[in-house]
């Protein structure tokens, strides 16, 4: 039992203990309750000297993963002691193995010694070892090597030689044992005899096997005790210990070797936002996955404190607020962080910067003109604001009634009593019409805001007609002010036709102006646009534009909307060898407000590629082979053979057979016109004729005997036989060869062996 618990103890350390000295240390001390002599307390086992104790197992013996079984050990050789010691003894053990980043380890306990059937236990800390294997056994051929106390194994083996010397008593059940037996028997050996003879042996006893007990190690009602420290889920185990099957001792659970590796998940917790101190920090739990593939949730979600992200303006995603109450142009931003995935986060919309401040907008009237009410008989000064933001001035929108009115004042003569306008003389009618003009006065100084007008109250009927004047083509726009003055003429009827006493001028009849937004001005280079604007006037004759598709004054600038990535081939392409590469570039899109997209360029992207950008040529007409010179004209000798006739010394050879070889060139051409490689081939010779005659005049010695074959040596002047017996002149190869057909050209290619 106590040493069941030593490697239990030994159990705990585990794997951290790979170095077999650690393992040396006992955790707890436990008295054998069947040792004879009880064990002194060893509060730290490596307080004794340690001694190596050598032994092997007796068969080849299987250790099993985890769960502790019971081994034998012989061949003791125990430093300091006596072979007679030894003798015969065997080590009770306990065995397992653990697995440890890929490795098996062997864990060893001794349990006692034992000899002829005596056991003596040995102290439950004081002998063990570890090592490493490769199949999960003990091999008889690999000595095991256990570190422990020297002293206290001699104590043992002694004691056990000392009782495997005295036999053990013997009890012979059925027989008497009281002295008048002893009498008996010495007083009358003839009795003796008789009794002896007449004694029968009781039947023999049956003793019942003794209990066994067993060790069983359960995690069932243990919890995974969370260690955040080595970032691991143990599972904790308890021993069960049962005697004839029935459980006599349970242990308290404690932490086993079994456990699972702690890891962090962020995917269920959100980022934690400090707008004080403007960041935000990544939140986790710990969790481990437990071996039915389960996932444990172990923590509620905490700070990564190694996660945390700047929470920083973006002015982009805002527009300037325009505060006309207090004449500031406010800057305003979002704010922002970046995540774990740099994704960004919004957690604040737009509001006043806190990078930028408020800066105050000027009223002007510079771009503005002042606006005529006919009607009221008043004209009110426009304006507007501008502010200077990061050096840059603007227009907080279009122009304004600014609460500047002038009167309107209606005069016939200046300050020095001339008339403003020269009188409307009807010659026919011997009358005058006096004009007028309207004026207003602006910083002291009169401006006269109308043409000469007649003066409709004198004595001839003078009307003011739009007839020559309505086409809004020769109108007044006044864009700035956003109206339209159109214009009218004046007439007096004579003899029932009008006589038009002045031409077209501006009348009193004003348009507003209406806007439709018909594009917009594109900025690439600064992501952004200005809306276009059609400005038109709805007249009686219909709608006339009278600007189309124009930036105007205090238009609002339109920014861009980054809405992702992408590649494209830039048209330029490289070359390695016959491989193509097309060169890209990387961009940014942008999505304008008039919905298409700016592809602007951020550098150079990956190339696409290789491409084949060759093709072969060469060798596929007939045009591209050409024969090749030789003299393979070979010539197996008759009965007339030789190099000469000695009756008419005409040298000449009988069945000639000729041949002829056909050469050409094939080059790889890339599309740029390089010529990447080149070869030129000659093709097998070709079968041409046979069997015929030949016979060559006055060759001299132009021919030769080689390799059982002859052989010109000079091919001119020669002549054959061809198929009709007939003669034929000439000088090899014959120039009648013709070249390859179209059909010949993919043999010839073939066996002239192209590559490509």
């Amino acid at each position: 039992m106590s040493n069941i618990k030593a490697f239990l103890s030994l159990m705990v350390i585990g794997v951290h203990a790979v170095n077999p000295a650690l393992s040396q240390t006992a955790i707890s001390q436990t008295v054998a309750p069947n040792s004879q002599t009880p064990t002194a307390p060893v509060l730290n086992a490596d307080i004794a000297p340690k001694t190596s104790i050598r032994a092997r197992v007796k068969v080849l013996t299987n250790i099993s993963l985890n769960t502790p079984r019971a081994i034998d050990l012989g061949s003791i050789v125990v430093p300091g002691a006596s072979k007679d010691l030894t003798s015969g003894v065997t080590l009770k053990a306990y065995a397992r193995y653990v697995e440890f980043e890929g490795r098996k380890i062997a864990q060893i306990v001794l349990a006692g010694v034992e000899k002829n059937g005596q056991i003596e236990t040995l102290p439950s800390q004081g002998f063990s070892t570890q090592l490493e294997l490769v199949e999960p056994n003990l091999d008889p051929d690999t000595e095991v090597v256990i570190e422990g106390d020297g002293a206290a194994m001699i104590a043992a083996l002694k004691r056990l030689a000392d009782n495997s010397q005295t036999p053990p008593k013997e009890t012979i059940i059925g027989q008497d044992t009281t002295n008048q037996s002893q009498k008996q028997e010495a007083g009358s050996p003839i009795r003796q005899n008789d009794q002896a003879s007449s004694y029968q042996s009781p039947d023999p006893v049956q003793v019942a096997d003794a209990p066994v007990e067993s060790v069983a190690i359960s995690s069932d009602g243990c919890a995974v005790r969370i260690d955040t420290a080595q970032m691991k889920a143990i599972q904790q185990t308890k021993t069960i210990t049962s005697l004839g099957g029935a459980i006599t001792n349970e242990s308290a659970c404690s932490d086993s070797s079994d456990g699972f590796p702690l890891a962090k998940s962020y995917t269920v917790c959100s980022d934690a936002v400090d707008m004080t101190a403007r960041t935000a920090t990544a939140q986790y739990v710990l969790y481990y996955v437990d071996a039915g593939g389960a996932r444990k949730e172990v923590t509620e979600c905490a700070t990564d404190t190694e996660k945390a992200f700047p929470i920083v303006e973006k002015p982009s995603a805002c527009t300037i607020f325009l505060d006309y109450a207090a004449n500031q142009a406010v800057p305003q931003s979002s704010l922002i962080y970046l995540n774990d995935n740099n994704q960004e986060i919004q957690v604040r919309g737009c509001e006043a910067s806190e990078t930028k401040l408020s800066v105050p907008m000027i009223q002007t009237t510079n771009g503005c003109s002042i606006r005529h009410d006919f009607t009221a008989r008043k004209s009110y000064q426009q304006g507007t604001f501008t502010y200077l933001l990061d050096g840059v001035s603007y227009q907080a929108g279009g122009c304004t009634d600014d609460g500047t009115i002038y009167p309107q004042n209606q005069i016939y003569m200046d300050a020095s009593g001339q008339d403003v306008c020269a009188p409307t003389i009807d010659l026919a009618g011997g009358t005058v019409t006096l004009q007028s003009r309207l004026q207003i006065s602006v910083g002291g100084m009169g401006q006269y805001i109308s043409d000469c007008t007649p003066d409709t109250t004198g004595q001839l009927a003078i009307t003011a007609t739009t007839n020559g004047c309505d086409n809004p083509m020769i109108w007044d726009h006044d864009v700035i002010a956003a109206q339209s003055y159109a214009k009218e003429r004046y007439f007096y009827l004579r003899n029932g036709l009008p006589k038009y006493v002045t031409d077209c001028q501006r009348s009193q009849t004003v348009y507003p102006h209406q806007y439709q937004t018909t594009g917009y001005q594109n900025h690439d280079d600064q992501l952004f646009a200005y809306p276009l604007d059609t400005v038109y006037i709805t007249p009686p004759p219909g709608r006339y534009d009278v600007q189309v598709s124009q930036v105007l004054s205090g238009a609002t600038q339109m920014p861009y909307q980054l809405t992702g990535a992408a590649t494209r081939a830039n048209g330029t392409v490289s070359y390695v060898a016959c491989d193509k590469f097309a060169d890209t570039d990387n961009l940014e899109l942008w999505q304008r407000p008039d919905a298409t997209t700016y592809e602007k360029s951020i550098g150079p992207g990956t190339p696409v590629g290789p491409t084949n950008a060759c093709v072969a040529q060469g060798a596929t007409t007939t045009a591209d082979w050409t024969l090749v010179p030789f003299s393979d004209f070979i010539a197996s000798p008759g009965a007339r053979g030789g190099c000469y006739n000695s009756a008419n010394l005409t040298r000449f050879f009988q069945y000639v057979t000729g041949y002829a070889r056909y050469k050409a060139t094939r080059q790889m051409v890339r599309e740029d016109g390089t010529v990447i490689s080149e070869e030129t081939r000659i093709s097998p010779t070709t079968f041409l004729f046979g069997n015929n005659r030949v016979s060559a005049a006055n060759l001299g010695g132009n021919c030769a005997y080689t390799g059982g074959a002859w052989y010109f040596t000079s091919t001119t002047n020669m002549s054959y036989l061809n198929a009709n017996a007939q003669r034929v002149s000439t000088n090899f190869p014959p120039p009648s060869v013709n070249p390859p057909t179209g059909t010949d050209i993919g043999a010839l290619k073939s066996s002239a062996n192209f590559l490509y």
